[in-house]
């Protein structure tokens, strides 16, 4: 099958690059042609591009990255306007069997499906839905043009089934979007790597600096008050520092402000155990940081519907998962056993968590990476792809030469097996 995997939010979505690629490649190494469609002229990720055909939508469109104009309208507006333009074109043009477009905008590719459906426009497209869009507690703080957006996202995203057909990644995702029970709507989850022996621990903290007899809980990514990282700073002040926390990921001095009083924890006894490291971080340093630590915390407000990257890359290098008490952080915890919940927004909880982390035997952390290993297979991306496989057939007609339909999938109601 002739594949069409498009990304049109690459340039500005933090996880696009690497979730782009995985997600192409899923389908490559099941035997797939296909193509990866973004604006870049070259892949972000030039440490290891794409192992398919990729494309470039900046090179037909004549403009360099380092002379854009236009701010945050361009970024979020024109690129992907011009993205989705040239799919369609090219697909067309191309004799794609299917599109499959990841990270989409649905106020915009609402109008251009309607289009594509009013002139009979093939080949069939399948949008993969990551996220919520508009989520009550998690639009604080946002520009108002940011909200507006997010808003005209979560409208559009409940009529685009109309059109095109929509995966889930969660049922917790599809029911907050009000798509539940919709024909075209799909829910496959997200696929699993293996990663757990692929990194020496001892190796990675001697690269970070990291103290080889201390256990180490990472706050990875953007530590915004959604992710709750100023819940997590007041919910140390009350606990020994017997482990390390590192807080990791470029913040460029938005989300600071929202922290709280750092300098009065560290004068209660965290300032040699608390790290903060404000910078862009490579996917192979990304790697060595899952390696390096014992557990991730993500102690997320309620209302995160949506899947989380941290999530999925503790569970491949089987490390243990703080977590909020809700959806799919609930799921997989209860499901797997691969870490502690704790009531959301809740300081006295978080602080409860870590010290029932910091007590835990080391039997309780080869537990976890053994049940880790269980969650990896049960959901590899081989497992994963062959369900897009048995998708995509279903809405084109055409076959794709695997062992998809020999699996058991249900792409409407549940996640599988």
């Amino acid at each position: 099958m002739k594949i069409l995997f498009v990304s049109p939010c690459l340039s500005v979505q933090a996880d696009a690059p690497l979730n782009s690629r995985t997600r192409a490649e899923m389908l490559s190494d099941l035997g797939q042609e296909v193509t990866l469609l973004a604006y870049p002229a070259e892949y972000p990720l030039q440490d290891r591009p794409p192992g398919c055909a990729y494309r470039g939508v900046e090179r037909k469109a004549g403009r360099s990255g380092r002379v854009k104009k236009g701010g945050r309208i361009w970024d979020f507006v024109v690129e992907p306007f011009l993205v989705k333009r040239q799919a369609f074109r090219m697909a067309r043009r191309e004799g794609f069997d299917v599109i499959c477009m990841h990270h989409a905008e649905p106020w915009m590719l609402f109008w251009m499906a309607l289009g594509r459906r009013l002139t009979g426009t093939r080949p069939p497209l399948v949008v993969i839905l990551p996220m919520t869009f508009y989520a009550g507690g998690f639009m604080k703080g946002r520009p108002l043009s940011s909200r507006m957006r997010l808003w005209l996202n979560h409208v559009f995203a409940r009529w685009l089934p109309a059109f095109v057909h929509v995966v889930c990644e969660t049922p917790h995702l599809r029911d907050a979007m009000g798509l539940t029970g919709r024909r075209r709507v799909h829910v496959i989850p997200e696929g699993y790597t293996d990663q757990i022996d692929r990194v020496s621990q001892v190796e990675a903290r001697r690269q970070w600096g990291m103290p080889l007899d201390k256990r180490i809980v990472l706050l990875f990514g953007v530590a915004s008050r959604a992710k709750g990282s100023d819940l997590l700073y007041e919910a140390l002040e009350g606990v020994p520092p017997t482990f390390h926390v590192y807080v990791v990921g470029k913040t460029g001095g938005v989300y600071e402000s929202t922290w709280g009083d750092l300098e009065r924890l560290q004068q209660s006894g965290w300032r040699d155990a608390l790290h903060v490291i404000s910078r862009f971080v490579t996917e192979e340093e990304m790697s060595s940081l899952y390696a390096a630590c014992d557990a991730l915390i993500m102690p997320y407000r309620y209302g995160f519907v949506s899947i989380s990257s941290n999530l999925r890359q503790a569970g491949e290098y089987g490390k243990a998962v703080l977590a909020s008490d809700q959806y799919h952080f609930h799921d997989i915890l209860t499901q797997y056993g691969v870490g502690l919940l704790f009531e959301p927004d809740n300081v006295s909880a978080i602080r409860q968590c870590l010290l029932e982390f910091a007590a835990q035997p080391d039997s309780w952390f080869e537990t976890v990476r053994e049940q880790s290993r269980q969650l990896v297979r049960d959901r590899s991306w081989k497992n994963i792809g062959r369900r897009y496989c048995a998708l995509f057939e279903q809405v084109s007609g055409v076959s794709c030469r695997t062992d998809a339909c020999d699996e058991s999938v249900d792409t409407n109601n549940g996640i599988g097996r």
